[in-house]
């Protein structure tokens, strides 16, 4: 629509005598509206297979204890802090254990509190940029990552198609120290934060914070006798937990699994895997919830989609304890990838009035995030050159780079609107990872 106005002005334009003004005038007015208008940004992504979340919903589900004691190849986990926190992520809380046939750990039964952003924080505080892409249904509450758990936000800012949007609501839950969001409009919004936590509860609990750690009289439950009967089984396991301020020997203990399969065995997979000590974080740290809760202490598992560890309630906080047992291979992406490149220009010295100096390619829509082979992708934009004009007839070139792949995916014309669309399939030998995806073109090679 206003480039129908702006040929209307021109042709009224050069029928009055004030042509030369105008047309100035003009010039000025379009090009600082076309500066407003050119993209300057681009976005990087990372394909995962199978597709990776950013979080999980409110709606936890129990976690069951497995036979797969065997680490993955690898784990990919996202991180969301800037600077980063790593394999230490909280997302999920699980604190009530349920123990019949095997063992079960239940979340955390929270309690939302409708907040909004801390006004200021603590000097000293340990400050963080946040990033989180949440893809939210109507009113269906989202978890946010913390660092932890007694994280504070202190800005908070909301975009959806990269416009601010104030459509999401921000909850708190003073029990498990999580935040949620929650919008009215379904849609993937991209979450900027700013953090604040204390350096104390930034670090692991050594020994003998440990052995300061709070304890209860016995619990009578029927799942905590249950378990402190097996326990019992196992007299060196045992000795620590019955002793006093012993809870740093029983995660010395824990600590010594090996992460290898378990052997053939009749016993339920609990027993199977303390008579054995086996297993990858999960299995210890469920274990350990399990068998310091009953015997007192006050501890619950913390998971993310890489990692398991626990938290143990020491001094009035909740402070995080890793037992081992990830896998050796972390490969660890990031929404800051999402930045903007530098775009390489180069002029064309072709000598006609119409000569596309430079040129500059926006996606209509952000491009997907997560990559499956074998189903096909599509993702659209428009080029336009420095004034905002469309670039039509402007062949544009897809390709791929990865560890051992280096290819074109295929190739577009802009149409006489400057617009092109890409419809593609990842080539069955690429494999599962990082990978980066290139537009080349006469006028700039862009890789996001």
């Amino acid at each position: 629509m206003k480039r129908i106005y702006w040929r209307q002005y021109r042709l009224l334009c050069k029928s009055s005598f004030i042509y030369k003004i105008a047309w100035m005038v003009g010039c000025f007015l379009f090009i600082e509206h076309a500066h407003a208008q050119v993209p300057h940004e681009f976005f990087k992504f990372r394909y995962l297979e199978p597709p990776l979340e950013t979080g999980t919903r409110m709606t936890e589900i129990p976690v069951k204890l497995d036979a797969n004691t065997r680490p993955p190849k690898k784990t990919t986990l996202e991180e969301n802090f800037d600077p980063p926190i790593g394999a230490h992520k909280r997302v999920n809380i699980y604190q009530h254990i349920d123990y019949a046939d095997d063992l079960i750990v239940l979340p955390r039964m929270d309690t939302w509190h409708r907040v909004q952003p801390a006004s200021e924080h603590v000097q000293g505080d340990v400050l963080r940029r946040g990033l989180v892409y949440a893809p939210l249904q109507a009113d269906t509450p989202f978890i946010l990552p913390t660092d932890s758990s007694r994280m504070r936000i202190v800005a908070f800012h909301a975009f959806e198609n990269d416009k601010p949007s104030k459509a999401l609501t921000l909850w708190w839950s003073e029990v498990s120290g999580r935040y949620a969001v929650t919008s009215e409009h379904p849609g993937t919004y991209r979450i900027e934060l700013t953090s604040a936590s204390s350096p104390k509860l930034l670090t692991e609990a050594h020994a003998d914070e440990l052995r300061e750690a709070e304890r209860t009289a016995l619990p009578d439950q029927p799942q905590m006798l249950a378990i402190r009967t097996l326990v019992q089984q196992y007299p060196e396991l045992y000795a620590m937990a019955m002793a006093d301020n012993s809870l740093d020997a029983l995660v010395t203990w824990f600590r010594g699994f090996e992460a290898v399969a378990l052997e053939p065995s009749s016993m339920t997979l609990l027993e199977t895997i303390l008579s054995q000590r086996r297993g990858v974080c999960r299995h210890r740290a469920m274990a350990f919830t399990a068998v310091a809760q009953a015997f007192g202490y006050k501890v619950r598992l913390v998971t993310n989609e890489a990692h398991a560890f626990v938290e143990v309630y020491i001094r009035d906080a909740w402070r995080f304890v890793d037992l081992g047992g990830q896998t050796e291979k972390l490969e660890v992406t990031s929404p800051f990838d999402a930045v903007p490149v530098a775009i390489a220009e180069r002029q064309v010295n072709v000598p006609s009035e119409n000569t596309v100096q430079k040129a500059f390619f926006t996606f209509t829509a952000p491009p997907p995030r997560t990559y499956t082979r074998d189903i096909p992708i599509t993702f659209e934009g428009t080029v336009l050159d420095i004034h905002g004009r469309p670039v039509p007839d402007l062949l544009i070139t897809l390709g791929v780079d990865a560890p051992h792949l280096h290819t074109i995916l295929t190739s577009a014309m802009t149409d006489a609107e400057g617009a092109v669309k890409f419809t593609f399939r990842l080539p069955p030998e690429l494999q599962p990872g990082k990978a980066s995806l290139w537009l080349l073109s006469e006028f700039w090679q862009i890789e996001f």
